[in-house]
């Protein structure tokens, strides 16, 4: 943890010598995340499998001189994972979405005349706003499933790390790519010292104005 805010810093430092003023902007963007969670059991760390749905949301970025901006976001982030199952037949889905707010110090590393490449990095807040257990019974030729309500077990609040990178394409254009790691743990009602932190990858499109 304390290594990803020195090098967080460190980042955002290189760009105040740079002579590529940025642009105020704003716009929308969406698309898929690829979700898990990463559940810490007795000092043993146990991997879910992945969930993939779709999200997006606005966002705003605020020139600070040079090389440098504030990007700041509003986004529907799903997240969660599947649950490891001893039977194919069964599958049982982690359904957590939230509103997140991330605050992300901006970096233009390069631009051209088509195109200009940026990264980024910073905080993100989250309030969930959807807690399910999905399970799915798929045997033979009978599908069926059942979905439960597990707000009671899941902490409302989530605060984490963004980081990733991007292209600003034409005058409109906009794709992302980043990352998200979980600080803070989401199970509510945790026994036996396990956590469970989000994780996830999300690849973003849309238009800035």
């Amino acid at each position: 943890m304390r290594v990803a805010l020195m090098g967080l810093v460190l980042f955002l430092s290189c760009g105040i010598a740079g002579v590529h003023a940025q642009q105020r902007q704003f716009g929308g963007k969406v698309g898929p995340t690829i979700a898990t969670l990463l559940d810490e059991v007795s000092d043993e760390i146990e991997g879910y499998d992945h969930r993939v749905s779709l999200g997006g949301g606005g966002f705003v970025v605020l020139p600070l001189g040079g090389r440098t901006a504030v990007q700041i976001e509003a986004l529907f982030t799903p997240k969660g994972g599947k649950l490891p199952q001893e039977t194919d037949d069964i599958t049982a889905t982690l359904i957590l979405d939230y509103i997140e707010v991330p605050f992300l110090g901006r970096v233009t590393v390069n631009r051209s005349s088509s195109a200009s490449f940026h990264v980024f990095g910073g905080p993100s807040a989250g309030v969930r706003i959807n807690a399910k257990e999905q399970v799915a019974y798929t045997g033979g030729v009978i599908r069926s499933g059942v979905s439960n309500d597990i707000s009671s077990e899941i902490a409302r609040f989530e605060l984490g790390l963004v980081a990733g990178g991007g292209v600003d394409v034409g005058r409109y254009g906009v794709i992302d790519a980043r990352y998200f790691w979980g600080l803070t743990d989401v199970n509510r009602n945790a026994s036996e010292g396990n956590r469970i932190r989000n994780r996830g990858l999300t690849i973003l499109a849309g238009l800035r104005f």
